[in-house]
C-alpha cells in the first residue's frame, strides 16, 4: 500500500510537471508567433512611421489620416512578379505613432499632467521628441497660436518620455524683469529671435546641456547666428574634437542641449496636403 501511495504522488506530480510544460510550449509558441509577425512587419512599420514624422508634421488632423490611409494602401499593393500575392510592405494592421514610439502609461502621465487628450496632440509630441533626439538634433517647429506651447514643453520634459533623456529643472529661478530672456527654470530660456541676447543665450545653453525656446520665429530674418543654428554648423578645435560653431565661437556642446522654434501665427499650410 505504501509503494501505491507514492507511485500515486509520483505520478499526479508528473502531470502537473506535464500540465506546466504544455503551458510553457503554448505561450513559447505564442511568443514565437508574435516574434515572427513583429520581424516580418518591421520594414513597413518602419517605412510608414519615417512618412509620417517626415510628411505630416505640419498638416491638420484629418489630412494625417487621410495621407496614413494612403500610405497603407500603397503598402498592400501586390509586389510584381508575386506568385502568392504578397504586398509590397508588410505592417502592423493596427500602426500607429503611438503603439511603437511610447507606452500607455507614458500617455497617461502625459495626460495628468496637463498635455489635451487627442490623436492630433499625442503625435505631434511623439513627432517632436523624435526630432529632437532620434534625428540627430532637429529643432521642432511648433505652431502655437494659443500660446499653450510653453506648458507643454514643461509637461514632456518633467514626465521623462521614453523617446528621449530626463532633464532636471528648478523653479527657484524667477523671471529676469530686464530682458525679454524669461527664465522658467534654470534649464529652459525663453528668448525672441532678434533679442541682443540670443547668441550669448544660446552658447550658454549649449555649454550646459539646457533648453532654449526661440521665440516669434514667424517673423524672424535668418540672421548668421540662426542660420549657423538652423544649420547646426560644426569645425575641430586644437585638440581634434568637433564643436558647434555659433557666430564666431566655437562651442562644445553637450548632448542635452535642446531648441524649439515657437510660431504663434497659425501657417496656410496646416490644412492642406503636402505635394
Amino acid at each position: 500500500r505504501g509503494k501505491m501511495e507514492d507511485m500515486r504522488r509520483t505520478l499526479a506530480s508528473y502531470k502537473k510537471s506535464l500540465g506546466q510544460l504544455v503551458f510553457e510550449k503554448e505561450k513559447w509558441d505564442k511568443q514565437t508567433t508574435n516574434a515572427n509577425y513583429f520581424v516580418s512587419t518591421a520594414p513597413g512599420n518602419a517605412v510608414l512611421l519615417a512618412a509620417t514624422t517626415c510628411y505630416s508634421g505640419l498638416v491638420a488632423g484629418n489630412v494625417r489620416n487621410e495621407l496614413f490611409n494612403q500610405w497603407k494602401q500603397a503598402c498592400r499593393r501586390k509586389r510584381p512578379g508575386s506568385v502568392h500575392g504578397e504586398s509590397l510592405l508588410q505592417f502592423q494592421e493596427r500602426l500607429s505613432l503611438q503603439s511603437i514610439l511610447t507606452k500607455p502609461s507614458q500617455i497617461s502621465t502625459w495626460i495628468s499632467g496637463g498635455l489635451p487628450f487627442n490623436q492630433h496632440t499625442i503625435d505631434s509630441t511623439l513627432t517632436m521628441l523624435l526630432a529632437l533626439n532620434g534625428c540627430q538634433h532637429h529643432w521642432p517647429l511648433l505652431i502655437d497660436p494659443d500660446r499653450q506651447a510653453i506648458n507643454w514643453i514643461k509637461i514632456l520634459e518633467n514626465t521623462t518620455p521614453d523617446v528621449t533623456k530626463p532633464l532636471s529643472f528648478d523653479y527657484r529661478s524667477q523671471p529676469n524683469q530686464t530682458s525679454s530672456v524669461r527664465k522658467y527654470r534654470r534649464s529652459i530660456s525663453i528668448v525672441r529671435w532678434n533679442d541682443a541676447n540670443l547668441r550669448q543665450c544660446l552658447v550658454k545653453a549649449m555649454k550646459n546641456g539646457e533648453i532654449v525656446i526661440v521665440d516669434h520665429i514667424e517673423s524672424a530674418v535668418l540672421t548668421p547666428v540662426l542660420r549657423d543654428l538652423l544649420e547646426k554648423r560644426s569645425s575641430f578645435n586644437d585638440v581634434g574634437e568637433v564643436v558647434s560653431v555659433l557666430g564666431d565661437e566655437l562651442v562644445d556642446c553637450r548632448s542635452s542641449f535642446a531648441v524649439y522654434l515657437r510660431s504663434t501665427v497659425c501657417l496656410s499650410i496646416v490644412d492642406q496636403r503636402p505635394e
